[in-house]
């Protein structure tokens, strides 16, 4: 575990100031400051009110994580959301399993900020940013009037491989941000190449 790690993660238990994690971490005062503005700057952890020192001078600012980042390091998301997708594909049948993953395309693009403007490239270009952020490695290509978007690296190839219908999920992301209607035309021989048609 790093030290922005064991930070964290002593924060989760109690407000400290930076020589109280000095001590728990048996590093410089110096050495933690600089994580803690790390950590501080990326919005993982936050001060508090100021604390009594036992030793003279000025109070000290206590720490702590900021709500919601608790699960800052976990690594639970995985595992956690591929049985669920696996559950979903065993209980429900296929129409409803469409239904709610194509809803979830479209809020994850609204959520992302996604909004169709008059420029379908542009649209469709912010879209490829936003899932390259994620881990996918998409391009466009414009031929004419067709547009396509390819990615050799699918950013939930776990979950399409135990749930085909997920690229379902992603079309309906492109189609939200794009204004477009987007059909798959994913190969999932072995590994996961995803592909996707702009009408």
């Amino acid at each position: 575990m790093d030290t922005t790690n064991k930070i964290t993660d002593l924060l989760n238990r109690s407000a400290l100031t930076v020589q109280e994690l000095a001590a728990e971490l048996g590093i410089s005062r110096n050495s933690t400051h600089l994580q803690v503005r790390k950590l501080e700057a990326a919005g993982i952890i936050e001060r508090t009110e100021q604390r009594l020192s036992s030793n003279a001078g000025k109070p000290a600012y206590q720490y702590k994580t900021v709500a919601g980042n608790e699960d800052v390091h976990s690594s639970a998301y995985k595992p956690v959301l591929d049985m669920l997708i696996q559950t979903i594909s065993k209980d429900l049948p296929e129409r409803e399993r469409i239904s709610l993953l194509e809803k979830t395309g479209r809020s994850l693009a609204k959520a992302s900020g996604l909004q169709p403007v008059a420029d379908i490239t542009t649209n469709i270009q912010r879209s490829v940013d936003v899932v390259n952020s994620l881990g996918a490695m998409a391009e466009l290509t414009t031929k004419g009037t067709r547009n396509t978007v390819s990615c050799h690296s699918c950013p939930v190839a776990t979950l399409v491989h135990h749930e085909p219908l997920t690229c379902r999920l992603v079309a309906a992301f492109f189609a939200e941000a794009s204004g477009r209607e987007v059909t798959v035309q994913c190969k999932k021989n072995g590994t996961v190449v995803c592909g996707f048609n702009f009408k």
